[in-house]
């Protein structure tokens, strides 16, 4: 699902909510997580590791920091970038997208969203976003393209939109198969409702799931028209219709795909908010969105990729140009988080560093890039994700005398528990910042 957030140069930035998104993550009384073990869970070990790391973190706040040297190897450091795993086989290997449109849209934005339907599985942007996931190229063209000879319905919900299908597959709609992807370009004047709320205004800019016709389970995508007319609306759905094609192809249950990250990467959940499907992932970051060139001229959303991320490039692709530059916690620990609100386990184990209530904890980061910058990154901690406003019960410092650095070198990050959430786990994201982009990096602070 995808909902407004901020707001970018080249279109909405959105974020996806905790509910309809993704498929289910089992979180088991042994602290693992049930599907774990992804293709990718070894991820970074290629990576070839420089500088003088700490052996791990420090109760002593006042503890020197080892601030490393800078290297021409990149990444300096393997980076402990989220890995989302692969649960089953819920994805799909030849996906086909039914474009769906009605009468009084403008035929402007319908031939838009045919053509868009058509040409984006044979783009490099699907390949980028998908082949590490083994989807395959999606097809489309004028068979698939549903024009409905009436007038969008002044309102439709989740239950109308299944209906709309359920009656409709075998007629006007194409009979589906296993790899069928029904996308719903809702008309201007349908207003979605979601949750008993209009979704536009409530900030939800579409979402995906499945229903059941013919003996198939059928995904479908819906796209409400909340970017209003013209180049720009059309920019708008185009963009959350990228986004949920792609989490569609890639989580489609009963099977369930890619979805939840694997369990030493806990802290990239609470980052996001517990939404974890690979599209997901990429779409609080303002440089996400962007305009694809020719052939494929369209707007569309960066894709979360274990791979690159994992090889310390930029973990949402197509990468933007320039160098990627983060930061990574060093030698972090195994530490316990309750997760039974997520029908967890009370003691979870995962990857951080713990400290109990009132007390700190220093460790090291590591500066890394994938390639020369144009100088040193400046460094800050926050408690919580500043880019939704999350908030956690920490306080946090960079090391004042080394709060900027380049690849291969190091400083200390100081963290104090000022009181116990009922996870008993705080995350806190790193913020590195050079020229005008911020890239984040998520530590859990465990207080068990």
């Amino acid at each position: 699902m995808r909902v407004q957030f901020f707001a970018a140069t080249a279109g909405p930035v959105v974020v996806c909510l905790l509910f309809g998104c993704s498929g289910p993550v089992v979180y088991n009384a042994n602290g693992d997580d049930a599907s774990a073990g992804g293709d990718d869970a070894g991820a970074g070990d290629d990576a070839t590791e420089t500088g003088s790391p700490d052996s791990g973190a420090r109760s002593d706040a006042h503890a020197a920091a080892d601030t490393g040297a800078p290297s021409t190897v990149y990444p300096a450091f393997a980076p402990a970038m989220g890995q989302i795993q692969k649960n089953g086989s819920g994805y799909l290997t030849a996906p086909v997208i039914v474009t769906i449109t009605w009468a009084d849209d403008d035929p402007t934005s319908v031939s838009a969203f045919e053509q868009f339907g058509d040409d984006i599985g044979g783009s490099s942007y699907w390949t980028a976003a998908t082949s590490e996931y083994g989807i395959g190229t999606a097809q489309s063209g004028t068979g698939n393209h549903i024009h409905i000879a009436a007038n969008g319905p002044m309102q439709m919900n989740d239950s109308d939109i299944q209906t709309f299908v359920q009656q409709n597959v075998g007629a006007a709609l194409p009979a589906p198969t296993a790899q069928t992807i029904y996308a719903l370009y809702l008309s201007p004047s349908t207003q979605l409702i979601y949750n008993g709320s209009p979704a536009c205004t409530s900030g939800i800019g579409g979402y995906h799931s499945i229903t059941t016709a013919s003996g198939f389970n059928p995904a479908y995508a819906v796209i409400p028209r909340c970017g209003g007319g013209g180049a720009q609306g059309i920019q708008s759905a185009t963009l959350t219709a990228s986004h949920e094609l792609v989490e569609a192809a890639s989580d489609s249950p009963p099977g369930y795909g890619y979805t939840g990250f694997e369990t030493p990467y806990m802290a990239w959940e609470y980052f996001l908010g517990f939404q974890h499907e690979i599209g997901d992932a990429c779409e609080f970051y303002q440089d996400s969105f962007f305009m694809e060139s020719a052939p494929f001229a369209f707007a569309v959303q960066r894709i979360w990729s274990n791979k690159s991320g994992a090889a310390g490039h930029a973990p949402c692709v197509p990468a933007p140009a320039g160098s990627y530059f983060n930061v990574t916690p060093l030698n972090p620990q195994t530490i316990d988080v309750d997760l039974t609100q997520q029908e967890g386990s009370p003691r979870f184990a995962t990857k951080g560093y713990a400290a109990k209530v009132g007390q700190t904890v220093t460790f090291q980061v590591g500066f890394y890039s994938d390639g020369p910058t144009s100088g040193p990154w400046q460094l800050s901690a926050h408690s919580g994700n500043p880019l939704t406003g999350l908030t956690s019960n920490l306080v946090a410092t960079v090391d004042s005398s080394k709060m900027t650095g380049v690849n291969g070198e190091t400083t200390s990050v100081t963290v104090k528990v000022v009181s116990a959430g009922a996870s008993k786990g705080e995350v806190l994201t790193l913020s590195s910042y050079l020229g005008g982009t911020t890239h984040y990096m998520p530590v859990l602070i465990g207080s068990l």
